[in-house]
């Protein structure tokens, strides 16, 4: 494997990194986060075998091959931050970065480092790269490797390009997570689909009952926002 070196907005690899990292709550094991960098995109990766988080950010130039580095939360969290304030005013924006925004760059060592450089703010992040040196951890699946983690997290999004999808707003999803139980009972949600409505009823503990509306995927995608890869 050789190093590369690559580039792209700091506020996009933060918004990935940041969006992936809620899926890797502090004290995970293995607590890692899988970097894959392609020609023109790296995409982030990373599980606590409860939730996956996975997105991507573009790159204006990448390796020439697929090249994958492991970090540990720490380090993400650390490039996550940097990238976050790689920006200035505009009024100080300097010539080849006029709107303000940073363009962050990236160099990798082969199994050493993967160093993150903001171009306007921010500190330079040097991470260790972990890959193929964390040994097997216990998780809610049982005894796993990341490798092993990984190539679950890989199968399970794959297999939803042929499942049947609905969509859901997240606001009105995290209500739920607020319901108080009784006691010590569980407030894990159930979900039932009604016939022909974008309706589910909502089942939590002995006593709550509610419902959620779905969303309309057919207006969805006629929204100026929604982008074609934003469906299934």
């Amino acid at each position: 494997m050789s190093g590369f070196t690559a580039a792209g907005y700091s506020d996009d690899i933060a918004r990935a990194l940041s969006s992936v990292l809620a899926h890797l709550p502090l004290r995970t094991k293995p607590d890692v986060v899988r970097c894959v960098f392609e020609s023109n995109c790296v995409v982030f990766t990373a599980s606590d075998g409860y939730t996956i988080g996975q997105d991507w950010s573009d790159l204006d130039a990448g390796p020439d091959q697929r090249t994958e580095v492991w970090l540990s939360n720490a380090s993400a969290r650390e490039i996550e931050s940097s990238a976050r304030k790689d920006s200035v005013p505009r009024s100080r924006a300097p010539i080849d970065a006029p709107d303000g925004r940073g363009r962050g760059g990236w160099t990798y060592h082969p199994a050493d480092a993967l160093v993150f450089t903001p171009q306007l703010g921010g500190n330079p992040v040097s991470a260790r790269d972990y890959t193929g040196r964390y040994s097997a951890a216990g998780g809610p699946i049982g005894l796993y490797t990341p490798e092993a983690l990984f190539g679950l997290c890989d199968e399970l999004l794959e297999r939803f390009e042929d499942a049947e999808p609905f969509m859901f707003a997240p606001d009105l999803l995290a209500r739920f997570a607020k319901t108080k139980t009784p006691g010590k009972e569980l407030a894990h949600a159930d979900f039932l689909p009604q016939p022909d409505s974008n309706h589910f009823i909502v089942r939590q503990g002995t006593r709550f009952r509610g419902a959620i509306m779905g969303i309309d995927r057919e207006s969805a995608a006629q929204n100026e926002h929604m982008e074609p890869e934003g469906l299934w």
